[in-house]
């Protein structure tokens, strides 16, 4: 039996030669098309393997695909499996995960759309998460991508008040500062860890980072602004202790009042806060210190913002249904006192 390339050049051929009208060329074309088609129709497939670089032996890991940026297809075919067997796909949303690779590290998907794939592993068992970015072509494409897992860091700190003692429940975040892990987690990936100190303030990553990128980490108590690390790259299997997380900075929280020239509260008033104030190195990425942080005022009037730096702040009032210059209402100094955990400030202005 012929293929169905064989059987279009016998056509073009037969074509050819019998028939030189326009019909027979534009035929001719109709029929190349539609094998360019069916060409470009084809589904691709991406196949790899997850080992350990140390012993060359293959890894049980969870391998997942997915559009990154939740862009375009992932698949040519359209509705998930009827049922899900051990060691096959299973579909959610717009990605595809095989829950376990076989005894060897290998896995495979198929029938995948053409276009930008990023493949993800999760190796468990103390090796780091990996990825990669795959594309398939616009024809049937088979790409190979094996992932040497390396072996997870971990860190272990303390997170403690300016006198050195521990504050207990303090919320510790474990954030990648490297460009390519930030990509991997706008696009669609997970990477990044969140958690809370115990009672003694004491918190720990176990056999969780990935070695060799840059991250950072993070913490918050429920009275304080964010404090940072230094900015740290472990190497695979390392151990890191003794960061001490210091929450030196009481954050403050401000209520804003907006009346009118006889005392009644305005709805709709947009109130803009603006820090001045250099940025501390150690809170140069902290909420507290954004510019500007906005709100609108609610039914009485109020507005609450939460997490402020204590220092010089600059409070304007806008209205936003208005344009131009008769805009904006009032702009106020503020001071936000260290000691005050609650500042409230009524404004007054008259809205044209």
């Amino acid at each position: 039996m012929k293929t169905y390339l064989e059987c279009v050049k016998a056509s073009r051929v037969i074509l050819a030669s019998v028939f030189e009208s326009t019909y027979a060329r534009v035929l001719v074309a109709a029929i190349s098309l539609g094998f360019i088609f069916v060409q470009s129709a084809q589904a691709g497939t991406i196949r790899g393997r997850v080992y350990d670089p140390a012993t060359g032996k293959g890894v049980r890991a969870l391998v997942s695909v997915e559009v990154p940026y939740g862009a375009g297809p992932l698949r040519l075919d359209s509705g998930p499996p009827q049922r899900i067997v051990r060691g096959m796909p299973i579909y959610s949303g717009g990605g595809m995960t095989i829950p376990r690779t076989a005894a060897d590290g290998t896995f495979e998907f198929q029938n995948l759309a053409p276009g930008e794939k990023l493949v993800s592993v999760q190796g468990g068992s103390g090796y780091a998460f990996a990825h990669a970015w795959v594309e398939l072509l616009d024809e049937a494409d088979i790409q190979l991508v094996d992932f040497p897992l390396q072996k997870a860091a971990t860190v272990f700190g303390t997170v403690v008040d300016k006198a050195g003692l521990p504050v207990g429940g303090a919320q510790v975040s474990l954030v990648y500062t490297d460009p390519e892990i930030q990509r991997f987690v706008f696009a669609g990936g997970h990477a990044g860890m969140e958690l809370e100190a115990n009672p003694k303030g004491l918190f720990a990553f176990p056999e969780m980072i990935k070695p060799g990128v840059t991250f950072r980490l993070e913490a918050q108590g429920s009275e304080s602004l964010p404090v940072y690390s230094q900015v740290l790259r472990l190497h695979p299997g390392e151990q890191r202790d003794g960061i001490v997380l210091w929450l030196t900075s009481k954050s403050v929280r401000l209520v804003v009042t907006v009346e009118d020239a006889q005392g009644r509260p305005l709805a709709g008033i947009r109130v803009m806060l603006q820090n001045r104030l250099p940025r501390p190195k150690e809170l140069e990425l902290s909420p507290a210190y954004s510019v500007p942080i906005g709100g609108i005022t609610d039914e009485q009037g109020r507005v609450e913002f939460k997490g402020l730096a204590p220092g010089p702040w600059m409070v304007h009032t806008l209205n936003p249904a208005a344009r131009g210059p008769g805009a904006r209402l009032l702009s106020k100094k503020i001071d936000l006192p260290a000691s005050a955990a609650v500042k409230e400030l009524r404004v007054t202005v008259r809205p044209e």
